[in-house]
């Protein structure tokens, strides 16, 4: 289990607060902790004898004690909002080790005792039934719940509902139009991923203390806080669908190794498919791409490795925003390539929905295999485009047509250098912006 994940604490577990029994008995279990990161640190326990029949675990899990002070960052902890608790069975239950093997898992709530209002929500399904998945292990602990006075959309979820968004302090934004919205784009990015799974969708919400608005994606669900400031509708939309196109472009393998790929793949398609569905005009479209390059071109994290990147991230808001623009600038590049290599028959996508396919095969989708798509389609040149990208120097810029041909690339400041992208006169609509 992981005593943190990033800046957010988990349960740990310290002491005795973890116990075991099986056939014969109370087990003893014996803690150790793995090698820390700036991302993570496990740990692991391990029964002092051998196992008989059935183990069982029992422990508790607490909110955590919050103060406007902590920073922003993951939603994984458990927190209190109002009459209800919310969190990410990551940073709850401990898990076996092995991460292949499938295992059937039931969610169960025990609602005796307690107010006839209470409600409990698991990413994969709505009580008060139990609900049973079968997959590997992160496809249980990679999850999030709810239980209290929950309000949702819809309002009333039917045994078998796909889609639900759930919070418990009324945020200051209409949430029947922001569920509305949400299943739109679900419709829109489930189409463009091949996305044939039955599996549902949830959007849990919940209300930060400090001045945050953030989220973090798991799976088939998200969760995102809000604070009590102003946000606009553009914005917020940009978020949720940043955290929603998290569900499907992946890679497997160390931190740095995975995070701008999957961050600038979120921005990347996330404003992309916003602006070619009609969600968004062509103008929201290259000044939302403008600000994410903007932001990372001004950033003093702007010459960082992706290593140095994922080391310093939750010590400093500028490295852990490197992949975002990064990752935006160089997928952005690798589709202006894959267009004029092949005269607008394939793309970037044809990449990421090649590495996808692989994922879903069961083969390996690591860094290696992102470059293995690279050589194929590009050349090993590309391959070495990536690793200096990574390196963080020189600076990465805009290749012309990289949002489409449409736009132009033009340099707007010099110390430091900022590239962004203008519309060509007389465009104004997407069926011009492509090949």
């Amino acid at each position: 289990m992981p005593l943190y994940v990033a800046d957010a604490p988990t349960q740990r577990y310290d002491g005795s607060a973890l116990e075991a029994r099986d056939s014969n008995g109370p087990l003893l279990l014996e803690a150790s902790d793995g090698e820390a990161s700036a991302m993570t640190q496990i740990r692991f326990w391990n029964a002092a004898r051998s196992t008989s029949g059935d183990v069982t675990l029992r422990f508790t899990g607490y909110p955590r004690v919050f103060n406007k002070s902590i920073p922003g960052g993951p939603l994984f902890d458990m927190r209190t909002n109002d009459d209800g608790l919310l969190g990410s069975l990551l940073a709850f239950v401990p898990g076996p080790v092995d991460t292949t093997t499938n295992y059937t898992v039931t969610v169960s709530w025990n609602f005796t005792n307690v107010p006839s209002w209470t409600r409990g929500v698991w990413s994969w399904g709505e009580g008060p039934d139990p609900v049973t998945k079968v997959g590997d292990i992160t496809t249980f602990l990679h999850t999030y719940f709810a239980v209290g006075r929950i309000s949702s959309y819809p309002p009333e979820t039917t045994v078998g509902s796909k889609f639900g968004m759930y919070w418990f302090q009324q945020p200051p934004f209409n949430t029947t139009a922001v569920a509305s919205f949400v299943q739109r784009l679900l419709d829109v990015q489930t189409s463009f991923w091949n996305d044939t799974s039955d599996n549902g969708y949830r959007v849990f919400i919940r209300y930060n203390e400090n001045n945050y608005l953030g989220g973090t994606a798991l799976s088939r669900s998200f969760m995102f806080g809000w604070h009590n400031t102003k946000v606009s509708t553009l914005d917020l939309n940009f978020l949720l669908a940043h955290e929603m196109t998290h569900n499907w472009p992946a890679l497997s393998g160390s931190v740095p190794d995975i995070t701008t790929y999957q961050e600038g793949l979120a921005e990347f398609y996330s404003t992309r498919l916003l602006w070619l569905n009609g969600f968004i005009s062509t103008a929201e479209y290259v000044k939302e791409a403008n600000a994410i390059v903007e932001q990372y071109y001004t950033s003093p994290a702007v010459n960082l490795t992706d290593v140095e990147a994922q080391e310093q991230a939750w010590q400093s808001r500028s490295a852990q925003k490197v992949p975002y623009g990064r990752g935006f600038l160089y997928f952005a590049n690798v589709d202006a390539q894959m267009q004029e290599r092949y005269d607008g028959t394939l793309s970037l996508d044809t990449l990421v929905l090649n590495i996808l396919q692989r994922q879903r095969d069961g083969l390996s989708y690591t860094l290696e295999d992102w470059f293995d798509q690279l050589r194929q389609y590009l050349g090993e040149y590309a391959v070495q485009e990536y690793v200096q990208m990574a390196s963080g120097t020189p600076l990465i810029q805009p290749r012309q047509g990289s949002l489409g041909p449409c736009f132009e690339v033009s340099q707007t400041r010099v110390m430091p250098d900022v590239y962004q992208w203008v519309t060509k006169n007389g465009t104004d609509g997407i069926s011009s912006c492509f090949v």
